[in-house]
């Protein structure tokens, strides 16, 4: 464990939550069937179904899931825990510390497309809204997403960074939507 980690008191984190490597794969292992059954069906509506061609696409689907595993195991974000005074993130095998103060926090959006939950913490930052369904964000975020988090437990998390962020108004309207 992070040295950082053991020095802070037990009684100091107010929730904690650990992601897990089956969780990611699953995911990944999802993404891929869902994708080739996509691919699939895609290239036979458009009647260029070959065999040759729905197998680029699902090895390509496969080396996208394989790095986008192996980046989540270099810089992932392995645990989260959220005290009276902050955040705190640990990344990749080595569970190196980000520390976000509540007083850096400059906004919090949330949302979630196709089932997949996705915070994005703005650390001055800011975003912009074009069109309804697209951000743009300009400036330091962390973005983090379930991917690698049991569902029951990532939803409390976002509980959590609610109450802890002061239920900001645009916050918790896209919480009732997206949940």
């Amino acid at each position: 464990m992070n040295d950082d980690y053991e020095i802070k008191e037990k009684n100091d984190i107010v929730f904690r939550i650990e992601g897990k490597i089956r969780y990611m794969v699953y995911t990944n292992f999802g993404g891929i069937i869902a994708g080739g059954i996509l691919l699939f069906l895609l290239l036979r509506i458009r009647g260029s179904y070959t065999t040759v061609l729905f197998i680029i696409g699902l090895a390509i689907l496969v080396l996208y899931m394989v790095i986008d595993f192996l980046i989540w195991e270099k810089k992932g974000i392995r645990v989260i825990e959220i005290d009276k005074n902050g955040i705190s993130l640990y990344r990749g095998k080595e569970k190196k510390l980000t520390r976000v103060e509540k007083n850096q926090i400059t906004d919090i959006d949330f949302f979630s497309k196709l089932g997949r939950r996705v915070i994005n913490i703005l650390t001055g930052g800011r975003k912009f809204k074009p069109f309804p369904g697209v951000t743009i964000f300009q400036g330091p975020r962390i973005r983090i997403t379930d991917d690698a988090f049991n569902d029951s437990e990532f939803s409390i998390f976002v509980e959590r960074l609610k109450s802890f962020y002061g239920n900001p108004e645009h916050f918790v309207s896209k919480m009732n939507k997206g949940t």
